[in-house]
């Protein structure tokens, strides 16, 4: 796979929690990381101590399990800032609203070894919180990257989109490339999804580097995002 574009000359890492391939992307600054929706990852982890990272800014994309599994592994190594909108606050700390209480359910029809390997990796009972959360939108900046936080839910209540530096966007699970975006999930509106987060991501660049939750990366005008977009 093609390394994805730096983000004002840092590289973006990116991780994948196994199963489900839900994305994690990480840029480093000395001892500071930038960490979009963290999962459960050794190897990460490795890379932030290795790296001298002391501190975590933590973005979330959205509060089901598989983008936030990760928060509670960072804070016990790293201090971390956690910023969300409201919305996905609320509904991480409660294991069914974040899908965490049915999660390995997710995997039955993939037979018995799968679903003994999701029982065995996920935690049905999981909560993780917020530091900071926001409605609407958030301006931040990040080691002189801007960065433009938009809510936009769809997906799920508490999704939003993250632009960074003008140049990329951390899409969540409202768009994956080369397949429709599932909002069919409890919480999912397909109303808002199409009179608010498809006219957004028609409006951005054809340059623009889409990093989404699940998936390769790519530039907004690539067949994969255009097929991802009704």
């Amino acid at each position: 796979m093609q390394s994805i574009p730096p983000i004002g000359g840092h590289t973006v890492h990116r991780f994948e929690l196994p199963l489900i391939h839900s994305n994690m992307y990480v840029v480093l600054c000395g001892g500071d990381a930038l960490v979009v929706d963290p999962c459960l990852s050794g190897e990460a982890v490795a890379l932030l101590q290795s790296s001298g990272v002391t501190r975590c800014t933590i973005l979330l994309t959205h509060e089901h399990y598989d983008h936030i599994s990760g928060v509670n592994q960072l804070r016990e190594h790293f201090s971390c800032t956690v910023i969300c909108t409201e919305i996905c606050a609320q509904r991480m700390a409660n294991p069914r609203r974040s899908h965490a209480a049915v999660f390995p359910a997710m995997f039955f029809s993939q037979g018995p070894e799968v679903v003994r390997q999701a029982a065995a990796l996920f935690d049905t009972q999981y909560t993780c919180t917020a530091d900071e959360t926001y409605t609407g939108t958030l301006d931040l900046q990040w080691h002189g990257i801007p960065l433009h936080l938009v809510e936009l839910s769809g997906h799920s209540p508490g999704s939003a989109a993250i632009e960074a530096a003008g140049t990329h966007v951390f899409t969540g699970d409202n768009l994956i490339p080369g397949t429709e975006t599932l909002i069919r999930l409890p919480g999912g509106d397909k109303t808002v999804y199409l009179d608010q987060v498809v006219p957004y991501l028609r409006r951005l660049p054809s340059s623009t580097v889409l990093l989404p939750g699940h998936g390769a990366w790519g530039y907004r005008a690539d067949p994969e995002m255009e097929a991802a977009l009704p």
